[in-house]
């Protein structure tokens, strides 16, 4: 997948001071996360806990140049490097626009609020994550506040949307909210920022 960031490794964590301030930002960033989502999911509480899974199906974009152009292209470019300057047709130039403006596929969602069966199977009392699709995920967030010593709910939500791309592979899910091959599972949107910007240890439980 083009202009697609991996981070491979181990984390490590230390105590710190756990002030109502370190407490309110842990529980900003656990609420909607990946891990707080697939804890949901093998806790078999998906809607319960705030999220909504649609079902995106990928279409070919006409408008995406074809195998044809985009070797055209290609072979274009390479007599330019060895000529040096040369007048470029205007269906080179077309064909280059249409890579450059347009993606192989537009996405379309198919299927609305599918439920954790439509996208996990049992096997020997593990749960994977096994869908053919692409996956949407959208979470009705309410940001935690502290007032007067409380934590609390904000009154206004705001909705957050993730992707992730478990197509052609299988994901077992771990009760902590961990994948197996979590760096091959790939994501968009909202969860890409708990990946390291708001990064909790996996025995992370609300409140800590």
């Amino acid at each position: 997948m083009k202009k697609t960031t991996r981070f491979v490794g181990t984390s490590f964590f230390k105590e710190t001071k756990s002030s109502d301030k370190v407490k309110l930002n842990r529980m900003n960033a656990y609420d909607g996360s990946q891990v707080h989502f697939f804890r949901s999911v093998f806790a078999n509480k998906v809607a319960d806990e705030g999220f909504i899974v649609n079902q995106i199906t990928k279409f070919p974009n006409s408008k995406y140049p074809t195998e044809e152009e985009l070797q055209r292209l290609k072979d274009f470019a390479e007599m330019f490097k060895s000529k040096g300057t040369m007048n470029v047709p205007d269906d080179i130039l077309d064909i280059g626009n249409r890579k450059r403006n347009e993606q192989p596929y537009k996405i379309a969602i198919t299927k609305t609020q599918i439920s954790e069966t439509d996208y996990t199977k049992k096997t020997d009392n593990k749960l994977y994550l096994d869908y053919d699709h692409m996956m949407q995920i959208n979470f009705k967030k309410y940001f935690y506040e502290l007032k007067k010593g409380q934590f609390v709910k904000a009154t206004i939500p705001i909705i957050q949307t993730s992707f992730l791309h478990p197509e052609n592979d299988t994901f077992e899910i771990y009760p902590n909210g961990n994948t197996s091959n979590p760096g091959m599972l790939t994501n968009q949107g909202e969860f890409t920022k708990n990946k390291i910007e708001f990064l909790l240890p996996l025995d992370y439980e609300l409140g800590d």
